[in-house]
């Protein structure tokens, strides 16, 4: 097993193991199941789960390339997060961090680390000042703290430019998709817990991913 392959595996074992990922699989039964019901089923199934998204890590760079299987596995944890964050509002800081550090850990087999460091701090920081002073005279959070995390794991593994641009786009996406249903059922949904933008950002980082790869 080389470098790209370990960290690909390593990420994805270290997201079924860590972080919430049995509130992550209610979410996904709740619609078919009992609230109770898929409590109760949420660690069997997301053991299973778990199991195959590892299996399917291995198959992939087996059959395609280590780089295919970072991909799979930066699209199962985008899709971990999408979900967390649009069904709870909330992005586990284990899986973004782990993101981050990935994006980092792939930078210094191609001998990047100090420029993507610098690169993907900057991004975090440049957002963290942003929502500072969003906060200080709108009284609000524009954007949340694992939101700014995500994007410097986006930037870790796209590039400085290509983060911006996923920004931008999820961020019109996120008006396209929010404003309507302000007006309508979820406005007090949005009122009281914000918009999910993590689900954006991780949806246009996961499309981005896979034309990357295709193309």
């Amino acid at each position: 097993m080389n470098a790209l392959l370990g960290i690909s595996v390593s990420l994805t074992v270290f997201m079924v193991v860590f972080g919430p990922g049995s509130l992550m699989v209610r979410s996904l039964l709740r619609p078919f199941m009992s609230r109770q019901r898929s409590k109760s089923c949420a660690g069997s199934v997301r053991v299973g789960l778990g199991a195959g998204v590892v299996l399917a890590v291995l198959l992939i760079g087996y059959l395609f390339g280590d780089a295919a299987a970072m991909m799979v596995a930066l699209v199962c944890l985008s899709a971990f997060l999408a979900i967390m964050d649009w069904s709870w509002h909330w992005l586990p800081w284990e899986w973004t961090l782990a993101l981050w550090a990935s994006g980092l850990a792939v930078s210094g087999l191609d001998q990047h680390l100090v420029r993507t460091a610098m690169e993907s701090g900057f991004v975090f920081l440049t957002l963290l000042l942003m929502q500072v002073g969003y906060r200080k005279f709108r009284g609000a959070d524009g954007l949340g703290t694992g939101d700014i995390v995500l994007m410097a794991g986006i930037c870790a593994h796209l590039g400085f430019m290509e983060s911006w641009i996923i920004l931008g786009a999820a961020a019109l996406a996120a008006l396209i998709v929010e404003a309507p249903l302000a007006v309508m059922h979820r406005q007090e949904a949005v009122r009281t817990f914000g918009v999910a933008f993590g689900t954006y950002l991780c949806a246009f980082f996961a499309l981005w991913l896979v034309l990357r790869e295709i193309t």
